[in-house]
């Protein structure tokens, strides 16, 4: 499956060219019912602690992989009790929380677990069983905001609907419009896409749009690429990219945000696809299928594609742990495999290390790597006149520093060697936030008062309370206040300068 994508960052030069293929993977699973073994799965998620959680739906229980694929003991089993499943019918991670949500299709009924099985709470509306408000007919999909706000695909009743975290109904999508929906997912901006399974089409809610029609068709009918036949479940990757379960023609397709065909998976081997029903996307763009009529979970890996400048970036961790923050977004996810970012992206380094590959220039393939390690840091690349990374440095607070620190006049910058270094080239006041990065490239890093672009080096800049301080332990970097007109300061190896606030 060929991948596009978007995404940017830079800092040791390297040119490459990278190809973007979804590439297959063995599957997850085997057929049967004993432990580790499934029976016509449809719904599949990977949860808060990594690890990848199957609707066992033959099988009335929970499966459990670790990312290696070692099966781990199953959630439930058959029942109506709490924690007890009826053909459980979709999972879902709750992004924010270590907890699912389970469409326990059986029973009729959401039930919301912690990690390990234990029953959180229960949700079926006033009546169980049944078509009034909150209540449900044989639910088949679920899908939840970072809210804990979730949407349910209510196929029986030939509607969706919305929930907030504590279970509350809110209200209806589509009713005496829809027929047998049966995969729900949110967009980057709100947008609400469902799998009209019985009208073999995708159609979208925008926000502010009406809820009691057709909404908007997508991705209409059809065995030919761009087109769906009984779709099932449908998924939206971090660039916004939806992918859908085309289950009557046995593949996985791959659109943009308002329809726009881009590709096809099929599988192959052992892992090609029979039926797939559940579907979810790893940030990084992996699958996760899960096929009901094969019973594995199909896996498909995502290789990187290219830097595109102003746009996205790779990053990969080299060491520590390491959170990602997307832009829209209030959930930093652990940085636990390569991955293609927008412009735009929060990374924290606070407690390990990043590698990041970024454009150089506008020329595909050109491409440059360094590293960023102990701080935060937004990822910006400027493009005109020339191609420039840029890491800002944010987190932290000033509220804290004292009014003598942060209102004290302006001196002059100057940089001091490391020997000469004495209390009072020192900035007084707390730091604030600091990152480290080293580059050899068009890379800056910018602090609260001054910039530094680097010319091959390895450096620190740090934001205190009464100013910026940029220390380069190698190579030779330029310093630049961000207020005033001064002219950017030359500091090399073993010096500091410190830039005071103005």
């Amino acid at each position: 499956m060929r991948i596009l994508a978007v995404a940017v960052v830079a800092l040791v030069v390297a040119v490459a060219s990278a190809r973007a293929d979804v590439e297959g993977e063995p599957p997850l699973g085997t057929p049967g019912t004993l432990p580790g073994q499934l029976l016509g799965p449809t719904g599949v998620t990977r949860a808060f602690d990594g690890n990848i959680y199957v609707a066992n739906t033959g099988n009335d229980r929970i499966e459990v992989f670790a990312p290696d694929g070692t099966a781990l003991p199953a959630l439930g089993g058959p029942g109506s009790g709490p924690g007890q499943f009826s053909q459980p019918s979709s999972v879902y991670g709750l992004a924010a929380e270590p907890s699912l949500l389970v469409l326990d299709a059986g029973n009729n009924r959401v039930q919301k677990l912690s990690l390990n099985g234990v029953p959180v709470a229960s949700f079926n509306g006033p009546s169980g069983t049944g078509s009034l408000p909150g209540s449900f007919n044989a639910p088949q999909g679920i899908t939840a905001d970072v809210d804990g706000r979730f949407w349910v695909a209510d196929t029986g009743n030939d509607r969706v609907q919305a929930f907030g975290a504590d279970g509350t109904y809110l209200e209806t999508f589509g009713e005496g419009a829809l027929s047998r929906p049966r995969g729900v997912a949110l967009g980057l901006n709100g947008t609400l896409y469902v799998s009209d399974s019985g009208h073999n089409q995708i159609v979208a809610y925008a926000p502010g749009a009406p809820r009691n029609g057709p909404g908007t068709q997508v991705v209409g009918p059809g065995s030919l690429p761009g087109q769906v036949e009984d779709p099932g479940g449908i998924a939206v990757d971090a660039f916004g990219r939806l992918d859908v379960a085309d289950s009557g023609n046995a593949r996985i397709e791959r659109f943009t945000a308002d329809g726009t065909y881009l590709d096809s998976y099929r599988g192959e081997g052992s892992a090609q696809l029979r039926r797939p029903e559940g579907i979810f996307v790893t940030p990084p763009g992996d699958l996760l299928v899960a096929d009901v009529a094969a019973s594995v979970i199909v896996r498909a890996k995502e290789t990187l594609p290219p830097p595109v400048a102003g746009k996205s970036a790779n990053i990969t961790k080299t060491a520590g742990q390491v959170f990602v923050t997307r832009p829209r977004s209030r959930t930093a996810e652990p940085l636990d495999q390569p991955l293609h970012i927008p412009v735009g992206t929060t990374i924290d380094t606070r407690r390990g290390a990043v590698r990041i590959e970024s454009a150089q220039s506008t020329k595909p393939g050109d491409t440059q790597v360094g590293n960023a390690f102990d701080g935060r840091f937004i990822f910006r690349q400027r493009v005109q006149p020339a191609v420039v990374t840029n890491l800002v440095l944010t987190g932290g607070s000033f509220a804290t520093c004292p009014a003598v620190t942060r209102n004290r006049p302006a001196a002059t910058a100057r940089a001091t060697t490391s020997k000469k270094r004495k209390t009072k080239d020192k900035p007084s006041g707390h730091e604030v936030r600091h990152l480290w990065g080293n580059a050899k490239g068009p890379t800056k890093t910018t602090g609260s008062d001054a910039s530094a672009s680097d010319k091959g080096t390895e450096w620190l800049t740090a934001d205190y309370c009464n100013g910026t301080l940029v220390r380069v332990r190698r190579g030779v970097v330029f310093v630049r206040p961000l207020r005033g007109n001064a002219k950017p300061i030359r500091v090399t190896a073993g010096n500091q300068v410190f830039v005071p606030r103005r």
